[in-house]
């Protein structure tokens, strides 16, 4: 059973799916956290300057300038700063938890289960206004039954400005791409957890919503998360006629389920192999050697990208005893990118489907299929990007007790001629059931019905707006990289 993106988006604090960012021209010096901590004495103070130390000591965007993000500088200012006047662990936790999100690397976060229940971070993303919206640029308008754009811009929620509120989400969570943008915004913006931070009474029953043309009310509902999905299987296959079918939920374990799969499918190509299909849709990602595994099982090796790797997780555990002494070690270990190594199957017809919720090492498998061209991937453009942070490291701040992960290794897309930042599928897909889709059309010959299509200009529809919005967000991407350059 596959998961739904809120799953996705509710442990987006946890570990995300990739990331990219725009470069800086030199890593800020770590002397200034050193300064900090000679004048304040605070344990929050104390706690800050070592999680800056940490950061800089492991994570691989203070080796590489054009991963680091403009606003780090600033944001590493601003908490050094900040963090002395923090009243208490709650107070602190955002202040750390908002300098971690200015690397724009959903893997590097605090970890949840290191706060209490009660903490606000742990309880964003439970409950929401019941208001349909969408989004139009930076703008937010309501949405009719079909939902459709209106007219009616929100201009505040509980007396605070639509602006604001966009602002506290993005400086809450990190955005790795434009896609998980969109996401994050869609899914926060009105976040009771959020509000309250912008200054919402969000105690009152009924939340005053002020439009553009009229005036309405909301009140909070629970927020509408995936169904418990603790007991689905990491992997499973089966047979659906003649398509040897795996469905694939993580790439965290090695369980039992995982090794049935992976003898399952060593079986079927030994046999003969034929047609196939990777069902990684609303896979959260994992260990990239499971990856591996699945395609080594169908004797099929796709190219793995340039890897960056500052630190091996046995290296960290001594050098996180003492990081403000590894801050100013720039060494790192630098992997060309595999592409040589690419073995395609002859036997075996594979198809991958992927979407927006794909993440991780999931999209690393679909970037390898694609570039590869070892098989064809087929759905929606994934939100998470084919070139990614990884390899987390863990560090516990002393005072506080919250314990940080941060990623110690980058990893680029193996063509470098593709979008590093977005993973667009060969063939985009909006059906309502993707994998009759692909069983229907992928596998059967000729396509007749495709190829006979009239050249008239398609209808206007959500699909259509769907393409164009990839294709912009394509474009976008394509335009701001060309500048960095």
């Amino acid at each position: 059973m596959k998961k739904s993106a809120a799953l996705l988006l509710s442990t987006i604090l946890l570990a995300g799916c990739g990331s990219s960012a725009q470069p800086a021209t030199s890593a800020p010096a770590a002397g200034n956290a050193a300064q900090t901590s000679q004048t304040t004495q605070t344990p929050y103070a104390e706690d800050a300057q070592l999680l800056v130390y940490a950061v800089e000591a492991a994570h691989p965007a203070f080796v590489i300038d054009e991963l680091l993000p403009d606003g780090y500088a600033q944001a590493q200012k601003t908490f050094l700063k900040d963090a002395g006047s923090a009243a208490d662990t709650a107070a602190f936790e955002l202040m750390a938890n908002n300098y971690l999100s200015s690397l724009n690397d959903s893997h590097t976060a605090i970890t949840k289960n290191s706060l209490p229940d009660d903490s606000i971070l742990n309880n964003m993303g439970k409950s929401a206004l019941d208001l349909k919206f969408s989004f139009r640029a930076d703008k937010i308008y309501l949405t009719d039954e079909k939902g459709e754009l209106t007219e009616s811009e929100i201009i505040s929620v509980g007396g605070v400005s639509s602006d604001k509120i966009i602002a506290a989400v993005n400086e809450t969570f990190p955005t790795d791409t434009p896609f998980m943008e969109k996401d994050i915004r869609k899914k926060y913006v009105f976040d009771k957890e959020i509000l309250a931070l912008c200054g919402c009474d969000t105690t009152q029953p009924e939340i005053e919503v002020v439009c553009s043309d009229q005036t309405i009310t909301a009140v909070f509902v629970d927020s509408d998360e995936a169904a418990d999905d603790s007991e689905a299987k990491t992997a499973s296959a089966k047979m659906i006629d003649d398509i040897f079918y795996v469905d694939v939920n993580s790439f965290f374990t090695k369980d039992e389920d995982y090794v049935a799969v992976l003898q399952q499918a060593r079986d079927f190509t030994q046999n003969g192999g034929g047609k196939v299909i990777i069902d990684v849709r609303d896979n959260i990602g994992g260990n990239y050697d499971r990856v591996s595994e699945l395609m080594s099982s169908f004797d099929i090796s796709i190219p793995e990208g340039r890897a960056i790797i500052r630190h091996t997780n046995g290296e960290w555990q001594s050098i996180k005893k003492d990081p403000a002494s590894a801050v100013a070690d720039k060494t790192f270990s630098d992997y060309p990118a595999s592409t040589n190594m690419v073995k395609a199957n002859p036997n075996i017809d594979l198809a991958v489907l992927c979407n927006e919720n794909t993440c991780d090492a999931a999209v690393a498998l679909c970037t390898g299929v694609k570039d590869g061209e070892v098989g064809t991937v087929l759905g929606k453009a994934t939100h998470s990007s084919p070139a990614f942070y990884y390899g987390a490291v863990d560090y516990e701040l002393p005072n506080s007790k919250i314990t940080v992960k941060i990623s110690s290794s980058y990893r680029f897309r193996p063509n470098t001629d593709n979008h590093q930042e977005v993973f667009i599928p060969n063939e985009i897909i909006f059906d309502d059931d993707p994998l009759q889709y692909t069983i229907d059309n992928h596998f059967k010959a000729a396509k007749k019905a495709a190829e006979e299509e009239v050249s008239e200009e398609p209808e206007e529809t959500e699909e259509t707006e769907e393409v164009k919005e990839t294709e912009e967000v394509s474009e976008e991407v394509s335009e701001e990289t060309q500048k960095t350059e």
